[in-house]
């Protein structure tokens, strides 16, 4: 499992520990079984210095092999005629678990016609997601922390088959890649992060994302 977070800080920390605690158990198996490159590893996008000092320190000594951070800036663009926001650089890795909780509204200060995110009536539309689309593999969860207008654009554009759900007590969106397996590595790969079958519910009604497109 890799791991693919969007915004640093607290929950750097949980998500690395859970790596390297996958890493200590399962790492040796996966090196030689998946074709995957760092299993058990998280990369952490992040626009803001502050954020990634904060971060570094938050890191339990154990932890901080498991996790690599990265300082990205935000452009400003328009996407399907929509104006959002990108990191100007990714990890080229492939990713089991997707965390959004970025970018910040102060992370990119220019408009495009003099619209802009650095506006307390707003927040950033995070696109990162949809131009990884067809590289994420079955399985693949993303979490969207709170951000629910970004929930609602990815659920407008997503074209894979995706299971949605929305946690309102907590705020939190879900969504599943629920797909069959690409081949013989990614049937492997898929039993060992969902040996049991996918996560979220398939038939939640007006939560699910439609799986006609």
């Amino acid at each position: 499992m890799s791991v693919l977070e969007f915004g640093s800080g607290y929950s750097t920390a949980v998500l690395a520990d859970a790596c390297r605690v996958l890493h200590k158990e399962f790492n040796s198996w996966a090196g030689s079984s998946l074709r995957f490159q760092r299993p058990f590893h998280l990369h952490s996008v992040e626009e803001s210095d502050e954020f990634l000092g904060r971060t570094e320190t938050m890191l339990s000594k154990e932890a901080r092999p498991c996790v690599s951070l990265y300082k990205s800036n935000v452009i400003v663009t328009e996407m399907f005629h929509r104006i959002v926001t990108l990191y100007d650089k990714i990890p080229n890795y492939a990713f089991d678990l997707i965390y959004l909780d970025g970018p910040s509204q102060t992370a990119n200060l220019s408009d495009i016609r003099g619209f802009s995110f650095n506006s307390p009536d707003r927040m950033p539309m995070a696109a990162d997601i949809i131009t990884l689309e067809f590289f994420l593999p079955p399985g693949c969860l993303i979490i969207v922390d709170g951000r629910t207008a970004n929930a609602r654009f990815l659920r407008s554009f997503l074209k894979r088959q995706w299971a949605y759900q929305h946690d309102p007590a907590a705020d939190v969106h879900y969504f599943e890649l629920q797909e069959t397996p690409l081949g013989v590595y990614s049937e492997l790969h898929l039993s060992f992060c969902l040996p049991n079958g996918f996560l979220l519910n398939g038939s939640s009604g007006s939560d699910d994302l439609s799986r006609s497109r």
